[in-house]
């Protein structure tokens, strides 16, 4: 797949997932959030996409996302300087063990992301650009 077709799958991915939203959410979550990691990469060989890793820009805008999919279900969410902390057991908290989930729907939460299904990870424990991201993180795996 070429870069022009890979910016409008993964577009098209974050706006199904954003039109999934409160509608008073959606605005600033589009602005503030970016995908990257090994899905770029199964696009670019033409692999299927495990996941979808979403990261925000700013710490509030992840509150916000994590205090949606919460509901209560964690002891709490901190926001910290390029953190959106969850603070959960160990093995996080596992909500929906039922055969059929709604699109987008929460299935875990865990100190480091939400998981929802159809694909998507929301990375809460690191808030950032993405070029911060790249700086920070081995992605030589995914090249």
């Amino acid at each position: 797949m070429n870069e022009r077709r890979i910016k409008e799958h993964l577009g098209n991915k974050v706006n199904e997932w954003v039109n999934t939203l409160p509608f008073e959410l959606r605005g600033e979550v589009i602005k503030n959030c970016f995908v990257t990691g090994g899905s770029i990469v199964s696009l670019l060989l033409g692999d299927t996409v495990n996941d979808y890793d979403i990261y925000f820009t700013k710490e509030e805008v992840a509150l916000k996302v994590a205090l949606h999919y919460a509901k209560g279900k964690v002891a709490e969410l901190t926001p910290a300087p390029g953190t959106v902390s969850i603070t959960v057991g160990s093995s996080g908290i596992w909500l929906n063990n039922k055969e059929k989930l709604q699109p987008y729907e929460p299935k875990c939460i865990t100190g480091n992301a939400i998981s929802l299904n159809d694909k998507v990870q929301l990375i809460t424990k690191f808030v950032m650009t993405p070029d911060e991201v790249h700086k920070n993180f081995d992605f030589v795996h995914c090249t």
